[in-house]
């Protein structure tokens, strides 16, 4: 089969033509992008403006004057404060089924609008885990299963990362170095990318986005379903230690919050299309079209995605 696809890459390559094409023909108004999410702890909105591939990329397109309206279940809970740089953010607390309407204008340009429904929390029903230092390496390895239930009435939508957070940095919590880590998922068919008989042509690349892995139900509906996840550490001789009261225990190095996230569909969508887009190799040697981004963003371009977590940490000394 293999074989075959070259031969036919093949004669594509030699039997290609080149075609001048105007973009200036294309060329439209700029439009609102908006980048917005919506969790169960708050709101948060990155608003710029769109630009002409032609024109390159401005070195500073965010919207700073813009209103940013919250309605919630059809009341308007009036505007959403600008915090910095064409962010819009504001705590507040939503529960599972909440409908969530963002409505966006600026001066000058057309007004958008999406909106989106809060998913049903997936708990964390049981987290097992084991930390080794790996033989080929000055790194320890963490390996660990997270098991859920997924259930039957509904088509559903889920995220996993892995948070590691230096708690040698400072004395402040809030100055502490924190960031999602790679997860090794070669032993999790769930989160393996379905690229047909491309596979072997992907170069490099990962089924992840803004160190977020989703997945959805299509393979467990109804079931429980153990993940089995991995990541490297890039420390050595670390160990666990409990903590009896949810607080960070005496010693503790690091902590490490395991995520699980069930989101909307359209935030599935939008990952999905950008995990692809980054490992579209194919595509880039011009054997495909290019990776089309999710946008639900209507009048406009972007993403209105929401998710609910459950969170459960481990620290290590």
């Amino acid at each position: 089969m293999k074989k075959i696809i070259y031969a036919v890459a093949g004669i594509l390559i030699l039997t290609s033509c080149y075609q001048e094409i105007d973009v200036e023909k294309y060329r439209e108004d700029p439009k609102i992008v908006m980048h917005s999410f919506v969790s169960d702890e708050g709101v948060n909105v990155r608003l710029s403006k769109s630009y002409f591939i032609k024109d390159g990329a401005p070195e500073n397109n965010f919207l700073e004057n813009a209103s940013v309206s919250l309605v919630v279940n059809g009341n308007n809970e009036g505007l959403v404060p600008h915090v910095e740089k064409g962010i819009y953010s504001i705590d507040r607390h939503f529960a599972s089924g909440d409908n969530v309407r963002l409505e966006v204008s600026c001066s000058g340009m057309k007004d958008v609008f999406s909106e989106v429904q809060m998913p049903v929390k997936a708990d964390i029903e049981k987290l097992e885990y084991r930390l080794y230092k790996k033989e080929n390496g000055p790194y320890s390895k963490f390996d660990f299963k997270v098991t859920f239930s997924d259930p039957s009435a509904t088509q559903d939508y889920y995220a996993i990362c892995l948070e590691y957070m230096d708690l040698t940095s400072d004395s402040d919590y809030n100055a502490f170095t924190k960031r999602v880590i790679d997860l090794d998922i070669s032993g999790e068919p769930l989160l393996k990318p379905e690229l047909g008989i491309f596979e072997d042509w992907i170069i490099d690349g990962s089924p992840m986005y803004d160190g977020l892995y989703t997945f959805t139900d299509r393979k467990i509906n109804g079931r429980s379903y153990t993940l089995n996840l991995g990541a490297n550490l890039y420390e050595s001789g670390l160990e666990t230690v409990e903590s009896s009261d949810g607080n960070i225990p005496l010693g503790a190095k690091v902590r490490l919050t395991v995520m699980l996230m069930k989101i909307s569909e359209g935030y599935y969508k939008f990952c999905d299309t950008m995990a692809k887009a980054g490992m579209d190799d194919f595509g880039d040697m011009g054997f495909a079209e290019p990776v089309m981004i999710y946008s639900n963003v209507r009048g406009g371009i972007g993403i209105l995605g929401a998710y609910i977590t459950d969170k459960k940490a481990i620290y290590l000394k």
